[in-house]
């Protein structure tokens, strides 16, 4: 008995469901604690939820007082997948609250990361987003 619970701890540890990094270095971001008076990881997530293809990821950059946040979420899947505003603020939540850098995770699906940075979000002061698709492979066949 006892073989068989070692035998499927380990093979469950194959499987894990993700991974986290906080930040060693970097911009302090004081665990986020300026982002929840604005409702930060709301906003930054109201602009990156939706539907994508795989390898697909989007940026947002939020000024907070002398401090930019670059978020970044991308789609990890091998299928096309919609996230919804709770899933990505439980992600981007972790990185930016548990962290006192900011950190980065990945999941089955998701790739989350919330970054502090010293300057300000290029255009300004207001919010910017951006997204690159991951084009799928062409191929072209040449006949005589």
């Amino acid at each position: 008995m006892y073989s068989i619970l070692t035998g499927l701890i380990a093979l469950g540890s194959l499987f894990t469901t993700g991974s986290a990094t906080c930040y060693l270095g970097g911009q302090d971001g004081d665990n986020g604690a300026r982002l929840r008076g604005i409702d930060g990881i709301t906003t930054a997530c109201e602009a990156l939820i939706g539907t994508y293809i795989p390898g697909e990821s989007r940026h947002f950059c939020l000024q907070v007082n002398g401090t930019k946040w670059d978020f970044f979420l991308k789609c990890v899947s091998y299928s096309t997948s919609t996230i919804q505003l709770e899933e990505c603020m439980n992600g981007m939540g972790k990185e930016a609250y548990g962290c006192r850098r900011g950190g980065y995770s990945n999941y089955w699906t998701w790739a989350y990361t919330a970054d502090p940075n010293a300057g300000f979000c290029s255009g300004g002061w207001h919010p910017k987003v951006t997204w690159t698709r991951r084009a799928a492979p062409r191929t072209r066949r040449i006949e005589d």
